[in-house]
């Protein structure tokens, strides 16, 4: 995953890798906490920068759905200096702390927090670090998500409403961890197909690398906004930087293995278990992507086809470091789309090759690199288009 260093930027400290000691537990409702009423979860794992994308990420759920009711997850710093930065933030943000305990966020204790507080999940977060075959962290690398338990991953699946999906932001979360949590929830699950990095809001309105896997750029080129104006009511960046997590524009680890036909994909899919039919699963994607952190009013997206459009374009090539990059490649990818002919916007590897909204087929070569199988032909990038679409118009017409 990310480098476990600390990155200084304005007036934010953002540690990727702080100790921690206990878990935080906060809570927001428009009106008095009712477990049937709709819930959005975030957890945010361990470092206060991980933290700092769910701040973001809750700002969008609540403009988007301001009658649910909010889950915020996260452990509880063990240096002075940081060890009450968390709680002031959540409380900025309206929520009220309803435990700060010293139990091991774990899965069980994961779990626990859940099955005690909703019965009705709309959405999922987790947020942090990720091993390809190993699994989310929770508390560390020693407590991550236990998601290759069937039996108690399959806890939650009664939490879930029906039209709900949850997302793994981290490092190759798509391989093996959203095909097996599908599976065990119920819902669409999505993931990333390479090593994700941080993504900053500029004074421009754009989101641009700011700390990468494969060097990055040096912290002397990031020139940070402070207000984020995607927002029908512009708000303020939570300790001074608005984040994004997000794929980078090449496959893991590129600067190990060096392979040219290292399979991986730039953007977050969803992966739905056989059982859930197609037309939630494109419902889904489409929710996710106007729900995403992204420089777009998302608020009247539904109303606006235009401006779905364009972020269906941006989830796909957002992860070019900087913005010309990222503006050129919506260009070309829209005028593949419209042509209809197949195109890879990047040109490092080989495009993961995935059945649209299901799984994806590939070879495991090591933990830094995956294959596309011999007999693997789908073109990911335009399914994935394609379904966008098609869960749009799902969503504008409420059959799904």
């Amino acid at each position: 995953m990310l480098r476990a260093a600390c990155v200084f930027i304005g007036f934010l400290v953002s540690l990727t890798c702080s100790i921690s000691l206990a878990a935080i537990v906060a809570q927001k409702s428009a009106s008095s906490w009712h477990p049937a009423r709709p819930t959005h979860v975030i957890v945010a794992a361990k470092g206060l920068a991980f933290a700092s994308v769910g701040y973001q990420q809750f700002k969008i759920y609540e403009e988007l759905y301001p009658h649910d009711q909010f889950i915020f997850i996260t452990n509880l710093p063990a240096q002075g200096p940081y060890r009450n930065s968390k709680q002031i933030e959540l409380r900025k943000l309206g929520f009220t702390i309803t435990e700060e305990s010293s139990a091991i966020l774990d899965t069980r204790k994961l779990i626990q927090i859940l099955t005690s507080t909703t019965s009705s999940i709309q959405t999922l977060d987790i947020i942090g670090h990720n091993g390809v075959n190993l699994g989310p962290w929770l508390e560390s690398g020693d407590f991550r998500m236990d998601f290759k338990n069937t039996a108690l991953m399959s806890l939650l699946r009664p939490l879930f409403a029906p039209h709900a999906w949850a997302r793994i932001a981290g490092c190759n979360s798509g391989w093996y961890v959203a095909p097996a949590l599908s599976a065990s929830w119920g819902v669409p699950v999505f993931g990333s197909f390479t090593s994700t990095g941080f993504y900053y809001l500029n004074t421009d309105g754009n989101y641009e690398l700011f700390d990468s896997i494969e060097g990055g750029q040096a912290s002397d080129d990031v020139h940070p906004g402070k207000i984020d104006n995607s927002f029908e009511v512009p708000q303020k960046c939570s300790e001074g930087t608005c984040f994004t997590l997000k794929p980078e524009a090449a496959p893991y680890h590129m600067h190990v293995h060096k392979s040219p036909d290292a399979a991986w994909l730039p953007f977050v899919k969803p992966i739905c278990a056989a059982t859930i039919p197609s037309a939630r699963c494109q419902a889904a994607q489409a929710e996710a992507i106007i729900a995403s952190i992204a420089p777009f009013a998302r608020k009247g997206a539904l109303q606006n086809p235009a401006v779905f459009e364009q972020m269906v374009y941006h989830a796909i090539c957002g992860s070019y470091s900087k913005v010309a990059g990222q503006n050129d490649c919506m260009n070309k990818m829209k005028a593949a789309y419209d042509a209809q002919i197949s195109y890879f916007p990047y040109s490092l590897g080989k495009q993961l090759k995935c059945s649209g909204i299901r799984g994806c087929s590939f070879q495991y070569i090591s933990i830094d690199l995956r294959k596309n199988s011999p007999d693997a032909t789908n073109d990911t990038t335009m399914s994935y288009i394609a379904n966008a679409f098609i869960g749009y118009s799902l969503l504008q017409s409420g059959n799904y």
